[in-house]
This record gives C-alpha cells, sequence and structure tokens, in this order.
C-alpha cells in the first residue's frame, strides 16, 4: 500500500499535485468516455523483480503485451477518440512495445522511478505560464527492439536515442508492424513452466487455489503448506510441507504440443527435506480423461536430504503412461501424503540435445 512508502510519491499523486482536482483516475479505463477529457495519461508496465532474470523465461520474449494483456486493453480503450494519449511505461529493461506505440501519441520510457513518481509527473507539464519546466535529457542506454526476440531484427530505436520537447514534434512514428510468431524466443529448446513464479501461459495451484506472485507471505492450503525458498537463487523456489493429501500443479488454460521435445524431458530442481512414506507421483494432463502419471519414490530414495538434485524425466515415459504429447495442457504435477516435504525450482521442459542433465530410465519410475 501507498501507506508502506510514507518518503515515496506515486506518479499519480505527483500528477495531482500538478494538476489538482483537474485529475481523474480510472486503473482499467472501463466506463470512460474519453472524449470528455483534453488528455489521457496511460501509466502501465512490469511487476516488480530483481537479482535475477525478471519473468522472461526461455520460451518467452521481449513482448510487453504478451505477459501484461491488461496495458494493452486499456490503450485499446482509451485510443482513437480524438483525444491524445501519453503513454508511461515503466519497466526494468527494453520491451517489444509496437502495440502499445501504434496507440500512442506520446511515448515515456519511465524506467523504474522507485520512490519518485513525482519526478516523472514533472516532465509530462508545462509550468503555469507555457515554458517547458522540467525537459527530457535521458537517453537509450540500450537499443529498443522492434522484434519480440533481442537480435532478431534491426532496432527501432538506436542505442542513445532520446527526444526532448524542442524535437518532439519533428519525430513521428509511423504504424507499426506488430505481427510476431507464436511461441517465445528459444521455443524449440525449452518451454519453461515456473521460474520463481509461473510462467504465463501457467498457473501454479495447489487443489483449485493459484499460488500468486507474492513472494513473502506463507500460504497454507488443505493438506500443504507452500512459502518461498532459495534453491539456485534468491527466493527462486518453492517449499512444500505436506500435512495430509495434497497435489501441487503447473497447468494453463489451453494445450500446446510438445512433440518437438518427444526426446527431451520434463525437468525441475529438487531438494528433499523429508523422506517420503507414501507413494510422490509425478503426473503430466492433456485434458478431461488424459494423461499418465509416475512413482517417484525409488528416485527420491536415492538423493540425500537437504541436497539439491536436477530430476529430468523423459517425456517417452509419460507418453508411455498414456500422455498425448499433442496436447498437454498440464505439464507438471506432484501429489504426495504426509509426512513429506520438499522444495522444487525451474520447471521446464527441454529438448533433448539441451538437457541440463542425464535422463532416468523409464524404469527408475514405478507404476502409481
Amino acid at each position: 500500500q501507498n501507506s508502506d512508502f510514507p518518503g515515496g510519491q506515486t506518479v499519480l499523486a505527483g500528477i495531482r499535485s500538478i494538476a489538482g482536482g483537474e485529475v481523474v483516475f480510472n486503473e482499467t479505463a472501463a466506463d470512460v468516455d474519453v472524449r470528455r477529457f483534453d488528455a489521457v495519461i496511460a501509466v502501465i508496465g512490469e511487476s516488480p523483480y530483481a537479482e535475477g532474470n525478471g519473468d522472461i523465461g526461455a520460451s518467452g520474449s521481449l513482448r510487453h503485451s504478451s505477459r501484461y494483456p491488461e496495458d494493452l486493453a486499456v490503450l485499446q480503450r482509451v485510443a482513437g477518440h480524438g483525444v491524445p494519449v501519453a503513454t508511461v511505461l515503466m519497466s526494468g529493461r527494453v520491451l517489444y512495445a509496437n502495440d502499445l506505440l501504434n496507440r500512442s501519441d506520446a511515448f515515456v520510457a519511465a524506467w523504474l522511478p522507485g520512490t519518485e513518481g513525482g519526478g516523472v509527473a514533472d516532465l509530462l507539464f508545462r509550468a503555469a505560464d507555457g515554458r517547458v519546466a522540467h525537459d527530457f535529457t535521458g537517453r537509450l542506454s540500450f537499443a529498443w527492439p522492434s522484434a519480440i526476440c533481442p537480435g532478431a531484427a534491426k532496432p527501432l530505436f538506436r542505442l542513445g536515442y532520446g527526444l526532448d520537447y524542442s524535437h518532439g514534434k519533428a519525430a513521428k512514428v509511423g504504424k507499426l508492424n506488430t505481427a510476431y510468431a507464436p511461441g517465445g524466443c528459444a521455443a524449440e529448446q525449452e518451454v519453461s513452466v515456473f521460474a520463481q513464479s509461473a510462467q504465463p501461459p501457467y498457473r501454479l495451484m495447489v487443489g483449485d487455489a493459484v499460488i500468486g506472485p507474492d513472494l513473502n507471505a506463507p500460504l497454507d492450503f488443505p493438506g500443504v503448506r507452500v512459502t518461498t525458498v532459495d534453491v539456485n537463487t534468491q527466493q527462486d523456489g518453492k517449499r512444500l510441507v505436506w500435512s495430509g493429501p495434497a497435489r501441487l500443479t503447473a497447468s494453463a488454460p489451453a494445450a500446446r504440443s510438445l512433440r518437438a521435445f518427444a526426446d527431451g524431458a520434463l525437468l525441475f530442481e529438487f531438494v528433499p527435506l523429508a523422506a517420503a512414506q507414501s507413494p510422490v507421483i509425478l503426473a503430466m494432463g492433456c485434458g478431461p480423461g488424459c494423461g499418465g502419471s509416475l512413482d517417484l519414490r525409488r528416485v527420491l530414495a536415492k538423493l540425500p536430504l537437504t541436497k539439491r538434485a536436477t530430476v529430468a524425466v523423459p517425456l517417452a515415459c509419460f507418453a508411455a503412461a498414456g500422455v498425448d504429447l499433442s496436447r498437454v495442457d498440464m505439464p507438471f504435477s506432484v501429489s504426495a501424503d504426509a509426512p513429506f516435504a520438499a522444495a522444487f525450482a525451474h520447471i521446464r521442459v527441454a529438448a533433448g540435445a539441451d538437457l541440463d542433465a542425464p535422463n532416468l530410465p523409464c524404469n527408475t519410475f514405478t507404476a502409481p
């Protein structure tokens, strides 16, 4: 909450300190008649992240709208009504934003202003006498991409690019190409399922409850408690302590084919914290009535407690257990009963040539 940062100021508070009662705030722009206003300031951007690779998995891309479709939806609602739209994008990196730029009359890369949102607001307004009170002096420290994958095309804006008020009107950008290939930048090598948080479109769940992005709050579900722990890097894993029967799953609303990974495996980092006394079932799903599962107990019994290991389960084992690899909507599921505790991190599906751990033979697993 804003009250947690008494020394900080949001961009909205900064705007209100300048424009006062002329400001109307609406988070989603839903049910707003944009034509009533002189201008729209659309403040959008990324959720916070730090000390890692951000929220882009190996099968992701630089396209902002793939992770934050709600931001694109806001601009779709406010653009095209004859009212100028100034978009302020907060991010920790350059991003593919052609679809956002197409719906903006002015576009500000605000990066991550921390507590100084008022400083961003200062740049958006002239002084009362019409002069430029605070001009833009920042320039790009990285080239701004024109494609969803780094290095895939000529940059949209070169290294060192940036405008100020004296040059802004002459710098017109025409309608940009927003077409992009489905999948991610490394989709042919890896599908990232969980890397500190669930990687879109996947959701991490216990039962019917979604595990959200909060990395600090412990979560209690029927049969299991979930907390965030360090496995490879800071806060990149989930620690589960079973008190009864419970199931952790990673699933997506729509299925995708994993046939291109048929010679590959499902991999995850695993830290056993208590020996399993009952079956530990690893499963993969492919829609109603379709799926396959394997009992991990024989594998886990060979792993020393509290030591990290990479578990690599060939997709061929799941196929043999009944998984249709052409329509997988749940690439990972583990169910167990008390007493059992373990930590999981970096869940992914990798092609055979890109495996960073040896495959476990299918006869390593017992039937559930």
